[in-house]
């Protein structure tokens, strides 16, 4: 399946995105109709991309305020250059990763990658598949121990998560306010034990 869509680069070092870019361009099955290349993170919430390619070193040099634009972001995010057998947690639990490659992965692998990020697809390194399975069995094992201390009200809300319904949509189905729904996801997360949306559906996959 044949993806034209836009992709950014970030990087600090902009003889790396340059090279980078040259190189993929080479690649005859690369689809991807453009490219874009930033240093700043603010500029990246103006660029109309479809997959953001970043840098793992732009993490560790990115302020609190690009910590929070980052979290904005809708691209999909494929994560490059990280340290062979580094498994970072905060960084498995953005919404929007879809890709990790260690240092030293080639650009044919890269590309592939993309394409398949492209299409909907997800890639990871193997230690982070085994820390994934195990989160996920975790969260398996303790779902009927917790789901039974949310109220009626929370599990009628985290069926409808499940469902993929926004807040406010949840509100107008429940016949409550937008910030009711908030505050109810909020006591949901505490209960059950998890750090966003993605994981609460998680638990709600298993009633």
């Amino acid at each position: 399946m044949t993806v034209n869509q836009f992709a950014t680069i970030l990087s600090r070092d902009l003889n790396y995105s340059h090279k980078l870019i040259s190189q993929l361009r080479d690649i005859d099955i690369f689809n991807l109709e453009k490219f874009g290349v930033v240093s700043d993170m603010e500029r990246v919430l103006f660029i109309k991309s479809d997959i953001l390619i970043l840098d793992f070193n732009v993490l560790f040099t990115m302020s609190n305020e690009e910590q929070k634009i980052i979290n904005l972001l809708k691209q999909k995010i494929i994560v490059v250059n990280v340290p062979i057998g580094l498994i970072c947690e905060e960084l498995m639990r953005r919404r929007q990763l879809r890709a990790v490659l260690n240092n030293g992965t080639s650009i044919s692998q890269l590309s592939g990658v993309i394409l398949r990020v492209g299409n909907g697809g997800m890639w990871f390194p193997i230690e982070w598949m085994e820390k994934i399975i195990d989160k996920y069995r975790a969260l398996s094992l303790s779902y009927d121990n917790t789901i039974q201390y949310l109220t009626h009200r929370e599990k009628q809300i985290l069926k409808k998560l499940a469902e993929g319904y926004s807040n406010q949509s949840i509100a107008d189905k429940l016949f409550i306010t937008e910030s009711t729904v908030k505050t109810h996801v909020h006591k949901i997360y505490q209960k059950l034990g998890v750090h966003n949306r993605n994981e609460a559906i998680l638990f709600a996959s298993h009633n």
